[in-house]
């Protein structure tokens, strides 16, 4: 059976427990400066491309050295730049129309999307023209994918006739929209759809009339009050 200790042991361990509280307070002072260590500063923002003469409307990359942006089209075709690191260079699509998005997969294609229903895509050194449900009328203002196949595509007629498409990496698709939720334009049609983006399963939908669109895990998009009518953009 456990015996209490004599009184002589806990002399003996208050003076070992003394003697380490004591060491232990001396390691924490030394370690703790009495002012905190500067934070760095952040880093400054630097023009990497201007003076170009048409506008740039979005930009994508895998790395600081395999960048891409894309922007409207002067009549020479759409602006499609790509930056390694170092400088901009110009990439022909063999297309006309602006170009409203584009998303670089970080190891697969890079997809660019804009007017006339167009999704371009580009792998191997060339850009393909993907069959789209859309018409020319249409123009698809964003595109995003969680992999190659895997993608969605929205957009609209302006500010109405808004679609989503997906693609499964073979062929695009429309993809039903609850209309019975969806606000309408004065002309009663459908608002734009203008961005979309996911993350862990779930994707997301902005568009014309404050609309936001979620779909959960790859099930069907439902309308996502925002409390507001105005323009949502991106």
């Amino acid at each position: 059976m456990p015996q209490p200790p004599s009184s002589q042991s806990l002399s003996r361990t208050r003076a070992r427990g003394g003697w380490l509280l004591s060491l232990l307070m001396g390691a924490l002072l030394t370690g703790c400066p009495d002012e905190p260590e500067p934070t760095p500063d952040p880093l400054p923002w630097a023009a990497v491309a201007k003076d170009r003469p048409e506008a740039l409307l979005s930009i994508s990359g895998r790395s600081a050295s395999d960048v891409w942006a894309v922007g409207a089209d002067r009549g020479r075709g759409p602006a499609v730049l790509h930056f390694d690191g170092t400088q901009w260079t110009e990439v022909p699509t063999g297309t006309r129309g602006d170009l409203w998005w584009v998303h670089a997969f970080q190891d697969g294609p890079v997809l660019l999307s804009g007017g006339s229903a167009t999704l371009l895509r580009y792998e191997n050194d060339a850009f393909t023209r993907m069959r789209t449900p859309g018409l020319a009328r249409h123009t698809v203002y964003g595109v995003w994918g969680s992999r190659p196949d895997d993608v969605y595509a929205v957009g609209g007629v302006s500010d109405r006739g808004g679609f989503i498409w997906h693609s499964d990496g073979t062929q695009w698709s429309e993809v039903p929209l609850p209309l019975a939720d969806l606000p309408r334009t004065a002309d009663g049609d459908l608002p734009g759809l203008f961005k979309v983006w996911g993350t862990g399963g779930d994707v997301y939908v902005v568009g014309a009339k404050g609309v936001v669109l979620r779909s959960r895990g790859g099930g069907a998009f439902e309308v996502v009050p925002t409390g507001t009518t105005s323009r949502l953009f991106t």
